[in-house]
């Protein structure tokens, strides 16, 4: 879409809520803390793998072998575009303005990426969310909130048999925590008949309304979508990250560092594990506190109309260099 747009001489400016999407990073400055952005972190989570793996099902569907970066290249040659603006070593590899639907804060600090811009939360208020029998809540007790949001994708790294051991951890776990009450979210894909002996403290749904369930909330047990990261930082709940797949990981080392979270390795989950990181947030304080912190500038940056005010102003240059 963006050589088209270039091709019609229409200004435009890439929309993406994924870290992996972005340009790449120039510089970071690590500071007092230490990041661990060694090859873990900038080869073993790389979107192009991902990018690698849906081109193969498609050439196997279609049975037409792709080369998608000479389609991309001819298409740029007959429409006149420049190849200097081509860069294949990113994931969208047309350079053009990224306007990151983020806060800037969630990204490590001192990090210069060429020609992006940071806009507010940009959380989804409007959206229909599912019905939910609120009576089942026991207000004497602490929500936790858990969901992976289990797709296709993170069934094939994970295994449906393996999310459904995870979930299965997390209710034997809460159940030891009898102050918690546990709403767990299993998506589609997992029957809810597939789990026994429910503990009273336990409610386990397809679907849950997830921002009504966040304001409630005091800890939420996540994968660490970007979407979900963000929903809790504005409701202001600590996270237990485990992440699978995709951006996942990436999110996830970020809510470390900001010291919004803690994170977990889904593969070596036990019950043990879970009651310790469920304990090493109810006592942790200070974290509690910063997470409060980031809620309110969350909110507050939320009614800014940041994300309008930089499209219009990138627009506004686009159309001046023409």
């Amino acid at each position: 879409m963006g050589l088209i747009a270039y091709k019609c001489k229409i200004p435009s400016v890439y929309l993406t809520d994924m870290f992996i999407f972005l340009p790449p990073l120039k510089t970071i400055h690590q500071g007092t803390k230490d990041i661990e952005l060694s090859n873990n972190f900038t080869n073993k989570y790389k979107f192009k793998g991902f990018i690698d793996k849906i081109k193969k099902k498609v050439t196997y569907l279609i049975g037409i072998d792709l080369d998608i970066k000479s389609i991309i290249k001819k298409f740029a040659t007959d429409s006149k575009v420049p190849i200097g603006l081509l860069d294949f070593s990113q994931s969208i590899p047309f350079f053009l303005p990224h306007l990151f639907l983020c806060p800037e804060e969630l990204d490590f600090p001192d990090s210069l990426r060429e020609r992006c811009y940071y806009a507010e939360a940009s959380i989804d208020f409007q959206r229909q969310e599912v019905p939910f029998l609120w009576s089942k809540l026991d207000k004497d007790k602490v929500l936790i909130y858990c969901a992976l949001g289990i797709t296709v994708g993170a069934i094939e790294t994970l295994s449906l048999n393996n999310a459904k051991q995870f979930f299965q951890n997390v209710i034997n776990a809460i159940s030891l925590k009898k102050e918690y009450q546990l709403v767990l979210s299993v998506g589609d894909y997992i029957n809810l008949d597939d789990f026994s002996l429910i503990p009273e403290n336990v409610i386990i749904v397809n679907k849950a309304p997830q921002l009504a369930l966040l304001e409630k909330a005091s800890i939420a047990i996540i994968a660490g979508g970007i979407h979900t990261v963000k929903e809790c930082i504005f409701c202001g709940v600590p996270m237990i990250v485990f992440p699978i797949c995709v951006d996942q990981p990436t999110n996830a080392d970020r809510v470390k560092y900001h010291g919004l979270g803690v994170v977990g390795n889904i593969n070596k989950a036990s019950v043990n594990t879970i009651v310790d990181l469920v304990e090493t947030i109810e006592n942790d304080l200070l974290l509690q506190e910063r997470v409060k912190v980031w809620s309110k500038n969350f909110q507050e940056l939320e009614t800014s109309g940041k994300a309008i005010k930089i499209i219009l102003r990138t627009l506004e240059d686009a159309k001046k260099a023409c």
